[in-house]
């Protein structure tokens, strides 16, 4: 039986620790940093929260008229005007949120309120690409009175209009097509 040699151990410590021990130690530092990304969407700021809070009354279920009022109440408060542009882990802003609720007085109250109507998500979306996509027309029309760029594309080169196109909404289409 031949004996191995002390550098042939060696070389097999050193492979075993490239194979097994590194994985490991990245997946624990990427671990870190979702954390810290995490940490970034959770601050514990008074505007910060409110924003967020105001994002998950616009996606809810619930009735309107149950959530119109402390929608409204949230808007009102002077600190969330800091924060109304804060997205979420998706890129989404309190206007598109807005958007998918689908109250033109609530979409001009975040306006007021100073929102980037342009803003874009993270496959560069914008509000006004959100309405056309949903046929939401009061929305619509709320944006481009606020100068919406319709000529943004999101990263699939798709401007509103296309999105209106692709959902069959007549009217979306008729408003993008006329307007300058």
């Amino acid at each position: 039986m031949k004996i191995k040699s002390k550098n042939h151990y060696l070389l097999i410590l050193l492979m075993f620790s490239i194979l097994i021990v590194s994985p490991i130690i990245l997946l624990s530092s990427y671990g870190d940093k979702k954390k810290d990304k995490e940490e970034t969407y959770s601050e514990n700021v008074d505007g910060a929260s409110e924003v967020r809070t105001l994002m998950t009354m616009l996606s809810s279920e619930s009735p309107k008229n149950e959530v119109d009022k402390e929608i409204f109440e949230l808007i009102k408060r002077d600190n969330i005007r800091n924060y109304i542009n804060l997205k979420d882990e998706d890129g989404k802003t309190t206007l598109m949120y807005a958007v998918f609720y689908g109250d033109k007085d609530v979409i001009e109250s975040i306006i007021y309120n100073d929102a980037d109507v342009d803003a874009k998500d993270n496959i560069g979306r914008t509000a006004l690409h959100w309405a056309s996509y949903y046929g939401n027309e009061d929305a619509l029309n709320v944006l481009l009175e606020h100068n919406a760029d319709k000529s943004i594309k999101d990263t699939n080169d798709l401007l509103p209009l296309d999105l209106a196109n692709f959902q069959g909404h007549e009217t979306i289409i008729e408003i993008l097509e006329n307007i300058n």
